[in-house]
């Protein structure tokens, strides 16, 4: 959220006279060391660059578009919302923006917006022509606290500078300086309201007066600098009244409180008012101006008009910024990522001042940052302008306004022809390859379009011949193709080569299910283990042990017995094998029983892990590894806490999915993972949906790998995250046992004491799935404990999902209200489900019997019937007859196999489970 000051000074805009500066020389904060990523041109006036920049505690990453205002074909425009408060992606705005020889081939996003209506918060105009008031900040402490805009002058050249708004009112020959136009009325302000405002209402309180004023012709558009409007006083809105004031399609509405409504009083209905609109002449007729803050450089040096100790300005952040040199022909347009641990930290304000004024920058000006950094540039070949940043919410956020550069250069001959080979390496005699097209463009970096008749292919050395785009390789030996499109020529070197030395193959071992395929990725080296291209069908596979079967091109299907052999590739004389591992059950990955290979890192939070103690959950093992996370301290954004692999945990071969067991603590929080593919991709897991980490207790997730994943894949990370800011609150989770499953049917076992032949698995497993019952921290169930009376009525209150909030206190003597299941025990009491016992006690530790479990079933769910015969030892005036037989009449029990109930048994956990599941589903 952009943090908008409250109180507002004035719309004049009347520069502070103040001398001084936040930093008056450059002391640099940190010493960069700067690695070029990446730079191009990207049309004739224009370069960008994309430089790491490495210092001994942290690491940025910048993007720098140098844009040269005297190259004929360049030129910077301001990107306007229509209406005023569309919110709209830069890399959307500079697309609607380009049309045939009108190029926006970079762009940057602009100054600050309220995010509760989308409208800018500062002034902008253009063409003279007034597109918003806006307004100025009082403190030191805010990012624009002086009227200073960046814009492009009547002359062409680029300006960073203050300005001065002149808005005067004429009445009986006294002139009074009004305090803005069309904007928010504050206190002891002017406002000049014209037909063009918002929804045509002053939409102002009551605490001020207002005179309507007509005009004798319609004030059609925007208020521009220069107007001057003459009217008369038609009715006026008195101090008290709360009406909206509609504003009159030829007049305008002269708004005031505080001290001019004692000023102007005696203005009175009839009265003639003139008002005028100027600006001081370095602004007048500019090409558009943008109001933003904190200047950042001025003189060539650093110089901050915010309070360089302001939380605003010590926060690091990402940042843009827009900067001219002392030619005001030349222009930068600058973004520094942030908030990316491990990639990009962000600056502060005197860090990014300082980096500005190294690029050279006479004059810098801070545009919004944050999360709305944003920097956009055509890539070569490409028709519009993509994202070259990474922004800090891990997508583009729509913003306001944004500052396009603009190339009108024409179409013109080809002139930079760009191809490739589809695959990269030396290739075998024989073996053939394509030649992939990638763009043609011409002098001035337009892309063209592509006619492949006009492509023509030849290869030096008598190395080969060409299949329209496809080379095949004949002769060894070195050479180039030469690629010629109308005058626009590329060349390719190739080797060819007639040995293959070694061979390779991707995944290196494999452990799959039965009945799973997995693609297997041969490569052939040579000796200086540089890649061969060689033609797939010479390879011959084989497999030993009965393990499964292997296609012609390496797509591994597993037999349906366990069984473990190898894969065996021969291309020529060369041959490589790969052991197999036919199971169905999991890999273990990481049993969490040692957190030292683990380290937290966050991301808008605090978090710490470790090892839990014994007294803390685990599931398998001697320890779980405990999250300790705090949401509610960091900046706004995603909040998320991470435990970080030091060194990410290789998986050879690609499992479906990987699999977790997490004591949640309920706080409905998203639990998820990352992920590194072959290719060094980074890909993000779900273990559960956005805010679905629910449960409290121990649970079993997993998270399905994506398919085009490519083995072997390295975990780096689990971590929980949270998005909603009324839910970024603290707490601790507990992970254990990570695991790699591979077969689409494995079913991890709950509990631990609760294996797949236990006779009450499936009606445990319903209930822990309701979270009606729960296990205990070390993992187990104890199916064949005794319930406790406090523990039944617990059960009972989660399935009957009972009213705890209200409840009336019954009273037993061994229950106090500080009791840990009291809340419970009185609910189901005041239901009259459980009963106290004779003495006026409830034994919340006493066991329960099979006779006493039917009495509270029968009652919690008014089971009525009678069975069609009695157990033997349940005769007709036990005190439990009546319920005992309802349970059996309503398929809850069958009782023993000798046609007994056993009322007296003590109730085991499991015994409960099964009666409960019963009736739940029945």
């Amino acid at each position: 959220m952009k943090k908008i000051v409250s109180l507002i000074t004035s719309l004049v805009l009347i520069i502070q006279m103040l001398s001084f500066s936040m930093i008056t020389e450059s002391v640099r904060a940190e010493s960069y060391s700067q690695d070029l990523l990446d730079q191009f041109q990207v049309s004739p006036g224009v370069t960008y660059k994309n430089t790491k920049l490495q210092s001994s505690s942290t690491t940025q990453v910048a993007n720098v578009l140098d844009i040269q205002l005297n190259d004929p074909f360049t030129s910077i425009e301001v990107g306007i919302p229509s209406p005023l408060n569309k919110l709209t992606t830069v890399s959307s705005s500079a697309k609607a923006n380009s049309s045939a020889e009108h190029h926006v081939v970079g762009a940057i996003n602009g100054s600050f917006y309220h995010t509760s209506n989308g409208l800018p918060v500062y002034m902008i105009a253009k063409d003279n022509q007034i597109y918003n008031g806006g307004m100025i900040a009082s403190g030191r402490d805010q990012y624009v606290n002086e009227a200073i805009a960046f814009g492009i002058l009547s002359n062409g050249q680029a300006e960073i500078d203050h300005y001065n708004v002149n808005i005067a009112l004429e009445h009986n020959g006294t002139t009074y300086q009004a305090d803005g136009i069309n904007r928010g009325r504050g206190y002891d302000e002017m406002i000049i309201y014209t037909p063009s405002h918002s929804n045509g209402y002053t939409d102002t309180n009551e605490y001020g007066t207002e005179f309507i004023v007509t005009t004798d012709q319609a004030l059609e558009g925007l208020p521009s600098f220069g107007d001057i409007y003459n009217g008369t006083v038609q009715s006026i809105r008195n101090y008290g009244d709360n009406a909206n004031t509609p504003i009159p399609k030829n007049g305008f509405v002269l708004s005031m409180t505080g001290k001019w409504n004692e000023q102007l009083k005696h203005v009175k209905v009839g009265d003639q008012l003139q008002v005028s609109l100027n600006i001081d002449s370095k602004w007048q007729d500019s090409k558009y101006m943008l109001t933003s803050g904190p200047m950042l450089v001025k003189d060539g040096k650093p110089y901050l008009t915010i309070d360089e100790n302001s939380s605003r300005a010590k926060e690091k952040a990402p940042r843009s910024a827009v900067a001219i040199d002392s030619s005001k022909n030349r222009v930068f347009f600058v973004t520094v990522d942030g908030r990316q641990s491990g990639y990009s930290t962000g600056m502060n304000l005197k860090e990014f001042a300082e980096y500005v004024a190294s690029l050279g920058a006479d004059r810098a000006i801070n545009l919004d940052g944050g999360g709305s950094t944003t920097m956009v540039v055509r890539e070569h070949g490409d028709q519009y302008a993509s994202v070259a940043n990474k922004p800090s919410d891990g997508r583009e956020r729509a913003v306001s306004t944004s500052l396009h550069v603009v190339s009108s250069a024409p179409n013109d001959t080809p002139k930079f022809l760009e191809l490739h080979m589809k695959e990269q390496g030396k290739i075998v005699e024989g073996a053939s390859v394509e030649v992939v097209y990638d763009f043609v463009m011409d002098k001035y970096y337009n892309p063209l379009s592509f006619d492949s008749s006009k492509l023509s292919l030849e290869v030096t050395n008598n190395l080969g011949k060409f299949e329209g785009m496809k080379f095949i390789a004949e002769n060894s030996g070195t050479g180039k193709i030469i690629a010629t499109y109308e005058g626009a020529v590329k060349e390719l070197p190739i080797t060819v080569v007639d040995t293959i030395d070694k061979l390779t193959v991707s995944p290196d071992s494999l452990v799959v299910a039965s009945g799973q395929t997995e693609q297997l990725n041969l490569q052939a080296l040579d000796s200086n283990n540089d890649k061969l291209i060689y033609d797939s069908s010479l390879v011959s596979w084989s497999v030993t042990e009965a393990i499964g079967t292997i296609s012609n091109s390496g797509l591994f299907t597993a037999a349906e017995a366990e069984g473990a052999g190898k894969i065996t590739a021969t291309l020529g004389k060369t041959s490589v094998s790969v052991p197999v591992t036919v199971n169905n059950k999991p890999l273990s990955l990481d049993s969490f029983d040692d957190v030292s290979k683990w380290t937290a890192e966050t991301a808008r939070a605090s978090a710490s892990i470790a090892k839990s103690s014994e007294s803390e959950p685990r599931q398998e093992g001697s320890a779980s590894l405990k999250l300790s996370y705090d949401f509610s301290v960091g900046e706004e954004g995603v909040a998320a806490a991470y435990v970080t692999a030091k060194q990410p945990i290789k998986v050879a071969s690609k499992p479906l999915k990987l699999g977790l067991w997490v004591y949640g603590d309920g706080k409905s929080h998203w639990l998820r993972g990352k992920i590194i593919d072959s290719a060094g991709k980074t890909h993000t897991i779900d273990f559960t949906t956005e805010g679905g980490l629910t449960w409290t207790g121990w649970k079993y997730v997993e998270a399905d790998i994506p398919q085009d994943v490519q083995a072997p894949i390295e975990v780096s990370k689990v971590y929980l995250a949270e998005a909603v800011e009324d839910k970024q609150d603290s707490g601790e989770i507990y992970f254990d046992k990570l695991q790699a499953v591979y077969s689409a049917s494995y079913n991890e076992q709950l509990f631990s004491d609760v294996p797949e032949d236990n006779w009450a698995k499936t009606e445990i497993e319903y209930l822990a799935s309701k979270g009606i019952i729960n296990g205990y921290p070390d993992g187990n169930f104890l199916p064949y404990n005794n319930l406790t009376r406090a523990h039944a009525a617990v059960l009972l209150d989660r399935a009957l999902n009972l009213d705890t909030s209200n409840i009336t206190n019954p009273n037993f003597k061994d229950v106090s209200t500080d009791h840990q299941y009291y809340k419970t025990i009185a609910a189901v009491a005041n239901a009259g489900i459980v009963k106290g016992k004779e003495d006026g006690t409830f034994d919340p530790e006493g066991t329960l019997t099979r006779g006493q479990m039917a009495a509270i079933l029968q009652r919690a769910y008014d089971l009525a019937g009678q069975a069609a015969a009695d157990f033997k030892d349940v005769p007709a005036d036990h005190w439990a007859y009546k319920e005992i037989s309802a349970l059996a009449a309503n398929g809850v029990t069958t009782g023993y196999e000798d046609q007994t109930f056993k009322p007296n048994n003590y109730v085991t956990r499991a015994q409960f489970s099964a009666f409960l599941y019963r009736i739940l589903t029945k």
